[in-house]
């Protein structure tokens, strides 16, 4: 049978990131800065994460853990954008504080938020 070219390919059993969390949505974008493309959902931890890929394959990364931001909110949806006007890469989401939260990607690789 033809296919059409689609394959699958686990992310989570691949990098060995958590499972995401039930009601979750996916984010996803191209980072032109970091020429990276980015995957981003709830973890059943209620952390934010990413799974990226780069030269050497894809990667799981804790952003909430990283940038040190609160949980996630139950039902939450993520977003996410290039900001190519401060070379940034921002993701959102509405805490469990009930605010809204901005992490930012400053590196290259991906991999420092502040």
């Amino acid at each position: 049978m033809d296919n059409g070219g689609w394959q699958n390919f686990d992310l989570t059993a691949a990098t060995g990131g958590p499972a995401i969390a039930t009601g979750s949505s996916l984010a996803n974008a191209m980072d032109t800065t970091a020429d990276l493309f980015r995957v981003h959902y709830v973890g059943v931890d209620s952390h934010v994460h990413e799974f990226y890929v780069n030269g050497e394959g894809w990667h799981e990364f804790d952003i909430t853990m990283a940038a040190g931001g609160p949980a996630v909110a139950a039902g939450s949806a993520l977003a996410n954008a290039m900001d190519t006007t401060q070379n940034l890469f921002r993701v959102n989401y509405v805490g469990a504080d009930s605010h809204v939260m901005n992490s930012m990607s400053m590196a290259m690789d991906g991999t420092t938020l502040i």
